[in-house]
C-alpha cells in the first residue's frame, strides 16, 4: 500500500511534507502493516498543449533512506 501526496499537497509538495508523512509510516508501524511507499503524485509536468509535455524538477535535498 502506499500514500499519495496530491489529496494533502495538490501541487504544493516539497521536502518537508514529503519527510512529515513518511516518517509516521515508520514510527507508527505502518509499514508493518503494509504501508511500503510514499508517493509524490501529479504536478511532475505540466501540460503546455494538447500534444507536447514538458517535465517539472521537483528538488528533495535531504538524504533518504530505506526504513522498512
Amino acid at each position: 500500500m502506499a500514500w499519495n501526496s496530491w489529496n494533502e499537497y495538490g501541487c504544493n509538495i516539497n521536502d518537508d511534507g514529503f519527510h512529515k508523512v513518511g516518517q509516521p509510516l515508520v514510527s507508527l508501524g505502518l509499514s508493518d502493516l503494509g504501508y511500503r511507499y510514499v508517493n509524490i503524485d501529479d504536478c511532475r509536468s505540466d501540460k503546455q498543449n494538447r500534444r507536447n509535455l514538458t517535465t517539472k524538477e521537483i528538488i528533495l535535498p535531504k538524504q533518504f533512506t530505506r526504513s522498512g
